[in-house]
């Protein structure tokens, strides 16, 4: 389940985020940088979080540019 509602859950919070900040009557230029960084950071959580199989724990990894390939809780060995 959680594995199903993690990437659609990412992109509703982003876009609620720059709902909010265009509400706040943010100046253009700063709306138009804070687009891109929350499409990055979206990516990054797309990327970083994995769910564990044997025990459904949550994992995220600590270098943003790899993918967890253990579990911490169970030491079961992720799905890539």
């Amino acid at each position: 389940m959680k594995r199903k509602v993690w990437p659609p859950f990412l992109g509703i919070v982003g876009v609620l985020f720059l709902g909010f900040t265009w509400t706040m009557g943010v100046p253009l230029e700063t709306f138009f940088f804070a687009v891109p960084a929350v499409a990055l950071i979206t990516l990054l959580n797309l990327r970083t979080v994995r769910f564990c199989n044997s025990c459904g724990a949550t994992l995220r990894s600590q270098n943003a540019f790899s993918k967890p390939a253990y579990c911490s809780k169970c030491g079961a060995k992720l799905e890539q």
